[in-house]
């Protein structure tokens, strides 16, 4: 028994010796590889479905053999029914989607058409209204010239107007003016006049009573004659006097009143005239042409 056991050794000794003298002969790339030949046992072997489900019925029992693709469990109907209705009704839900996606960019397409020949029908149409919109701009702009030409010879006229209504004014100011003078000189005149009558009258009273005492001193005897006839002679002087005094008066008082009234006359004039000039307008800046 020992000695079998010996030979058994020596013999696996050498299988081992020739097994790695072959592995070492082989070329470097081969030695990574071993060739054998044998079965191999499992002890395990994990099955899955793809999907979830509880299972109802197995078909194999253990220790069978099963083949790729062999059906080796069945799962429960319901669930994966409802799975597949839920699928197909989202699939459903998906294509209505779909549709109705189809038929809003059908709509905006047929809009977009739509609104594309309505702006090239209008842009058409404004072709067509150029030409016209022109002309019409060009008798706009003839006409607003006329009436800007005819407002500027209305300005230039009221100008000259103005110009002129000045001028009467200031010469009807320094007439005015003038005759403001000439009546505080009828005035001074009226004054001396009246002053003057005023010692013709004294000058009247006091021959006056001169020759009444002269007539009364002849009467009695204490004058002679010629000092009476001196005396009224006087007097006849004062009386005369006196009437030029009074005449001076009543010139210097209607050479007065004829001032006067021409003043009045002329104020009433440079207030008309002062009416009569334009007052500027405020400036406005006038609107350019197209």
């Amino acid at each position: 028994m020992h000695g079998r056991s010996l030979r058994v050794l020596v013999a696996a000794t050498f299988l081992v010796a020739g097994g790695l003298y072959a592995v070492w002969a082989r070329p470097q790339g081969e030695r990574d590889r071993i060739e054998a030949s044998g079965t191999i046992e499992a002890t395990q072997v994990d099955v899955s479905p793809k999907v979830l489900g509880r299972i109802t019925r197995i078909l194999v029992r253990e220790g069978d053999e099963v083949r790729a693709g062999q059906v080796v469990a069945q799962l429960e109907a319901e669930e994966l029914a409802a799975q597949v209705a839920q699928a197909r009704a989202n699939l459903r839900a998906a294509q209505a989607r779909l549709a109705q996606a189809d038929a809003a960019l059908a709509l905006q397409r047929a809009q977009y058409g739509a609104t594309v020949a309505q702006a090239e029908a209008a842009v058409d149409a404004a072709r067509i209204r150029l030409p016209q919109a022109q002309e019409s701009t060009e008798l706009q702009r003839s006409a607003v010239a006329a009436q800007l030409s005819q407002a500027q010879a209305q300005l230039d006229q009221a100008r000259a107007q103005r110009l002129a209504a000045e001028a009467n004014l200031r010469a009807l100011t320094r007439t005015l003016e003038a005759t403001r003078a000439n009546l505080r000189a009828a005035e001074a005149t009226l004054r001396t006049a009246q002053a003057n009558l005023a010692s013709a009258r004294a000058q009247l009273n006091r021959v006056r009573a001169d020759a009444v005492r002269a007539d009364a001193l002849y009467q009695a005897g204490a004058i002679a004659a010629q000092q009476v006839d001196a005396a009224r002679t006087q007097l006849l002087a004062a009386e005369a006097a006196h009437e030029v005094a009074r005449a001076q008066v009543e010139a210097a008082r209607a050479q007065r009143d004829a001032v006067a009234a021409q003043l009045a006359a002329l104020a009433e004039q440079r207030q008309a005239a002062t009416q009569a000039v334009p007052k500027p307008r405020p400036w406005r800046p006038q609107r350019r042409l197209p």
